[in-house]
């Protein structure tokens, strides 16, 4: 009986070590809960960015070697083009200092390049997605020419998943002025930590870039 019992407590402890990794690596991928990034309601003067005085700015934070960002830059295409000329858009990109500049350039990379007027910077070592507060990849902020924040969040419906969905409905409300409170959304991609390096995420990107 005593074997038995110890066999069952082992069993238990197993299984609860089982949950924890797999909370552990679905947290890499989403960002569900306000209260896990920062809340930013003004564009950050530490940044020393400048935002656009006469249009909505538009930035997304982005992992080049994350495989659900594929869709978020679709979404981001589809967006810009239905406001052309209306909304100055850049995207940042992950470049930790210690990889060369080639780890940065994926497909993701290029795709972003073929989307018009979206200039494309790196952001070394994700600098400026912890001054903006963006955790995952494919994070957008909208702001407007008075540099206050208009939206925040993803602009997917899931992982890897095209098409309209409630994060960008919200997007587009907001560059057309129909909402005056910040708007927000789940955001779906890899964290934009440099542990996306790690075998818990970089081997997910790795097996479509070739990391």
């Amino acid at each position: 009986m005593l074997r038995g019992f110890i066999i069952n407590v082992l069993a238990c402890a197993i299984c609860l070590v089982a949950v924890g990794t797999g909370l552990v690596v679905m947290s890499g991928f989403e960002t569900l809960r306000d209260s896990d990034v920062r809340q930013c309601a003004d564009w950050p003067q530490e940044s020393l960015l400048p935002f656009d005085r006469t249009h909505p700015t538009l930035l997304m934070f982005a992992h080049p070697r994350c495989p659900c960002t594929r869709a978020s830059l679709e979404e981001l295409k589809t967006v810009l083009a239905r406001f052309s000329g209306k909304v100055s858009a850049q995207i940042f990109f992950l470049s930790p200092s210690r990889k060369p500049g080639a780890w940065t350039l994926t497909e993701s990379w290029r795709e972003a390049t073929r989307i018009p007027e979206l200039a494309i910077r790196y952001d070394t070592d994700g600098y400026l997605a912890g001054v903006f507060g963006a955790a995952n990849s494919g994070e957008v902020f909208l702001y407007n020419p008075q540099g206050k924040l208009l939206f925040r969040g993803g602009i997917t419906g899931g992982r890897g998943e095209t098409g309209m969905n409630s994060g960008e409905a919200a997007l587009v409300s907001a560059i057309e002025g129909a909402t005056t409170a910040p708007a927000q959304s789940p955001v779906y991609g890899c964290t934009l930590g440099l542990r996306c390096e790690t075998a818990q995420l970089g081997n997910v990107a790795g097996a479509e870039f070739g990391h």
